[in-house]
């Protein structure tokens, strides 16, 4: 009977660290121009959506629970491009600058359309142009505006 009850034990131990079995990853996030650390890049282990982190004031991060059998992270900051890395011990992931320029985007009635392909009539207002007017919102502060 006890070899019974030991055995139980045993595998009752064995089967909940099997299925138990994460790891913590953590590392840190620089720009790649100026190896400078980068704050507020968002990290999280990929396929995972459950484990991720931000990065701190230094650029590093610790992201805790993440699957035995997770292999990479993917990093992404406003302004850098997305990366994914390869999960190592002391991770220390480069980001480099997205240089990609956006073009100056027109809102029309009927929807946006870009600057260099708008071919009807546009004029542009100034929010400065607007600030004095005697106008309850933003529509009546146009009409105004065009009429005067």
């Amino acid at each position: 009977m006890r070899k019974f009850l030991f055995l139980i034990l045993a595998s009752m131990i064995f089967v909940s660290t099997a299925f138990a079995q994460t790891k913590t990853v953590s590392g840190k996030v620089l720009a790649s121009d100026d190896n400078a650390p980068l704050t507020g890049a968002f990290v999280y282990v990929t396929n995972h959506n459950t484990s991720n982190a931000m990065t701190d004031s230094e650029g590093r991060f610790s992201i805790s629970g993440v699957p035995s059998n997770a292999e990479s992270v993917t990093v992404s900051m406003v302004g850098m491009k997305t990366i994914v890395a390869a999960i190592t011990p002391n991770l220390v992931i480069y980001l480099d600058t997205d240089r990609e320029v956006l073009d100056e985007v027109m809102i029309v009635a009927y929807g946006t359309v870009k600057k260099s392909s708008y071919s009807g009539s546009a004029s542009m207002v100034k929010s400065s142009q607007l600030a004095d007017l005697p106008a309850s919102n933003f529509e009546n502060a146009l009409s105004v505006r065009c009429q005067v």
